[in-house]
């Protein structure tokens, strides 16, 4: 009989343990995550990763743009300023002493640019003497580009000098830099008076292949990449002196 009872009491004491190790092991499995639960959750995570990656590219890409025509701003009202007066005193003609005597000076023209040389220089600028300015629309990056270059030899009049040379070797840096620019257009015209508004009286090329000729008026447009922005166009008359 006593046997009988430690049996019954290792038995009973077996299967109150073997119920507890089932009612952890269902706790555990309730208390986890499946497979499919895990995947659904990385991909949720994924997804949300992606979507606040994608606005930060573009808010750096709206602040970027904004600070770009923040900066362009300023330029937009001095250089055309400084380009009026610089026309005003283009230089058809100059001497480069004894050794280089005297050369005709070509002005150039095309639709997105054009170069001519001057005498007029910006107050406080380094640049003396004979200037060769030099205006281009880059379409690809929407912007401006104006380069200037003192001319002190008669070698620096040739192509390897001048963005709009074919020979042009590419060590000349803008001195500045206009972005967000758009439609950029250029007119020239040597009709006295000129009609604004007759198209026969304008022309979008300018040969640099008759040195000394100049257009007496050049019409530039162009509109600013900006809310509202408006077409904008300036009329420049010329006048020619020699140096």
């Amino acid at each position: 009989m006593r046997a009988k009872g430690r049996a019954a009491i290792t038995a009973s004491s077996a299967g109150a343990g073997g119920n507890e190790r089932n009612r952890n092991m269902a706790g555990s499995r309730k208390s986890g995550f499946t497979l499919v639960e895990v995947l659904i959750a990385m991909t949720l995570v994924a997804v949300i990763v992606l979507v606040m990656t994608l606005a930060l590219r573009l808010a750096l890409s709206v602040w970027q743009r904004g600070s770009e025509q923040e900066e362009s701003l300023p330029l937009i009202h001095a250089i055309p300023t400084v380009l009026d007066r610089q026309l005003l005193s283009l230089v058809p003609k100059a001497s480069f002493g004894a050794e280089g005597g005297e050369a005709l000076l070509p002005f150039c023209g095309e639709p997105h640019g054009f170069s001519f040389f001057t005498g007029y220089a910006p107050q406080g600028s380094r640049a003396k003497g004979l200037l060769r300015v030099t205006c281009v629309y880059d379409e690809a990056s929407e912007a401006l580009l104006l380069y200037q270059q003192i001319v002190t030899r008669r070698e620096h009049i040739d192509d390897r000098h001048h963005p709009l040379g074919d020979l042009w070797e590419g060590e000349l840096e803008p001195v500045s830099i206009i972005r967000g620019v758009r439609g950029f257009d250029l007119r020239f015209s040597d009709q006295e008076p000129v009609d604004l508004d007759a198209s026969e009286d304008w022309e979008d090329r300018w040969s640099c292949e008759t040195p000394g000729n100049v257009p007496s008026v050049v019409r530039v447009r162009f509109q600013l990449d900006e809310k509202g922005g408006k077409v904008r166009t300036w009329y420049y008359l010329t006048r020619t002196s020699d140096l």
